[in-house]
């Protein structure tokens, strides 16, 4: 039995034993031995400027006398393939193996891109040869602003599989430039596994100036998450904005794990001294507005 198509993996190899003597009329005799390899990721994150991606994970081995960790892997047991979205995937040489103990163990390798569909980690036990595999999924982490399926004024925070790339999927959510009080949320629907950051968010909006073009207006963004129904904020930069185009916002995580569960949030507020006009966030497949974690 094999299922390798999560960030946990089980290899279940069952092998069955017959033994007959005729010579000493010894027949019939039955034994089996059966082990499960489980391979778990417990998270990994890329560090954006090196490229250098580190992977946490856990091998355990399941008999018939309980659960053992795997204690001794090297280098040659391990093997990880990178899913970039290209027509290949591309195999990585693992340049550093750290065990931390209970068969949980650090690998970091440096990656080709920093745009990563999946990493497929596959561990070959170097007692018996059986081979386990895992997989992440880098669904979440990065996002869009979009309108599917709701309408405009009810936007979400959505990963690329259900981004709307039609033409329909553009739009705007409009930000009244005020002095302040005037924030505007966007939010995800509950994050389905737990997702580690790199050491900063990075925030691409397309913001369109629709007052006085001479005047700056402040646009500040706000990221953080709601969890078990209260609300984390990690942190906010802000931009000044005199002419319509895509900015930039930059927020420092310290490679923090976003549990599963939570909601994402994005809070926008744009400020001014005349507090006069909207700034109007544009989102959809000709501008991309969205968020890299």
């Amino acid at each position: 039995m094999i299922n390798w198509n999560s960030s946990v993996g089980v290899s279940h190899v069952y092998t069955s034993f017959s033994l007959n003597i005729n010579a000493y009329g010894f027949k019939g005799w039955r034994s089996y031995s059966m082990k499960s390899m489980w391979l778990k990721i417990v998270w990994w994150n890329i560090n954006i400027t090196t490229n250098v991606v580190t992977v946490d994970f856990q091998v355990i081995q399941s008999t018939g006398g309980g659960l053992k960790p795997i204690p001794n892997l090297s280098l040659e047991n391990i093997q990880v393939v990178i899913d970039t979205g290209q027509a290949e995937n591309e195999s990585i040489t693992v340049e550093n193996l750290t065990y931390s103990g209970n068969g949980e163990y650090i690998i970091t390798f440096e990656s080709p891109s920093t745009d990563i569909a999946n990493i497929i980690l596959t561990i070959i036990t170097p007692e018996n040869n059986i081979m386990v595999s895992a997989r992440t999924s880098g669904e979440w982490k990065n996002i869009y602003l979009t309108n599917v399926g709701q309408g405009l004024g009810q936007e979400k925070l959505v990963p690329l599989s259900q981004f709307d790339f039609q033409e329909g999927g553009n739009g705007f959510i409009t930000t009244p430039i005020s002095h302040g009080q005037e924030n505007v949320n966007v939010t995800s629907d509950p994050v389905a596994k737990n997702i580690s950051l790199s050491d900063y968010i990075q925030i691409q909006l397309f913001l369109e100036h629709t007052g006085n073009s001479s005047e700056e207006v402040y646009f500040n963004v706000t990221f953080g998450f709601e969890f078990n129904g209260t609300t984390y904020w990690i942190g906010s930069d802000e931009v000044i904005v005199n002419e319509s185009g895509t900015y930039i916002f930059n927020i420092s995580t310290e490679n923090f794990i976003y549990p599963e569960g939570s909601i994402l949030i994005l809070q926008m507020v744009a400020i001014s001294d005349s507090g006069i006009g909207t700034i109007k966030v544009r989102y959809g497949p000709y501008y991309l507005s969205g968020i890299k974690l």
